[in-house]
């Protein structure tokens, strides 16, 4: 997933935000089952804050985003609604170990 690409913790556009939302959602969960509504609850304002995003159907762009990593192969549907991410849980790297050099200076020394 995008952890991958050097984009851990951010994505910078949709499919990249919700990629890692996923994830991010799935280790909080503490399993790779997730549903719709948990996304939505959980995550999607993180998604829109880091996107930008300024459509009116979130919500909707969410669900396109799903059907997309389901089509990759990354999820899976297992019920309306129900989705188990397919690799299982990956943990997300640290945030400081990703960070840009900008940022470093709010991360612990090591």
């Amino acid at each position: 997933m995008s952890a991958g690409r050097g984009k851990a913790w951010r994505g910078e556009n949709w499919s990249e935000a919700v990629e890692i939302a996923v994830r991010r959602l799935a280790e909080r969960l503490g399993t790779d089952e997730f549903t719709r509504q948990q996304l939505i609850d959980h995550e999607l304002p993180h998604i829109v804050r880091e996107t930008g995003s300024r459509g009116e159907t979130p919500a909707m762009t969410l669900s396109r985003e799903l059907q997309q990593l389901r089509d990759e192969g990354q999820i899976a549907f297992e019920a309306r609604g129900q989705y188990r991410l397919v690799e299982g849980l990956v943990p997300l790297p640290d945030r400081c170990s990703i960070a840009p050099a900008a940022s470093v200076k709010r991360c612990p020394a090591r």
